[in-house]
């Protein structure tokens, strides 16, 4: 694994991989795409290691088998743009730790087995609330409950639209944004 320290890209999507993350993969200290997506094969659950790939921009695990709660640690990215968890099996809350990556502009979580509410900040905790800068927000076909959180929403905000599941409704509108919420 030392060999491949420096390189700082790893697009292996839809190779067939299969297995679990190394163990060792904070060694890819450089480390700034990892896109994994559309590996079905591989499995288990996302260890609190990749917290460790503190250069990384861009997170793809869409379509693999990862299973268990989303660590805590993933909030101890502190470059990340690009976030997508989508259609695997992770379960449990939404960690409110995403609310540290301030530079995410698009987050997609949908199709997984996430429970709980959506996290807001309440001044004592993170929420996703701080995520100032995500344009996109998809969460849809989970097991989410209660409300969408009005203190989700900010002017300052650049979201343009909010993924819960199926139907359309515009939910706000300025001359700049139009705000879509899918429930």
């Amino acid at each position: 694994m030392r060999i491949f320290r420096f390189f700082n890209c790893r697009v292996l999507a839809d190779m067939g991989l299969k297995g679990r993350l190394p163990t060792d993969i904070e060694l890819l200290s450089e480390l700034q795409i990892l896109n994994l997506s559309f590996n079905k094969g591989l499995t288990g659950q996302l260890r609190a290691l990749i917290g460790k790939l503190t250069k990384l921009v861009h997170l793809n695990l869409v379509g693999c088998s990862f299973f268990g709660p989303i660590p805590d640690a993933i909030g101890s990215l502190t470059k990340p743009s690009y976030l997508s968890l989508k259609n695997n099996s992770f379960s449990g809350p939404i960690p409110p730790s995403i609310g540290n990556l301030a530079d995410l502009t698009f987050i997609d979580l949908s199709d997984n087995k996430l429970q709980g509410s959506i996290p807001v900040s309440n001044g004592t905790t993170l929420g996703l609330d701080k995520l100032l800068k995500a344009r996109r927000f998809h969460f849809g076909n989970n097991q989410l409950s209660g409300p969408i959180p009005p203190r989700l929403f900010s002017s300052t905000m650049a979201m343009i639209h909010l993924l819960t599941s199926q139907v359309v409704r515009r939910i706000v509108a300025d001359p700049l944004v139009v705000w879509y919420l899918w429930i």
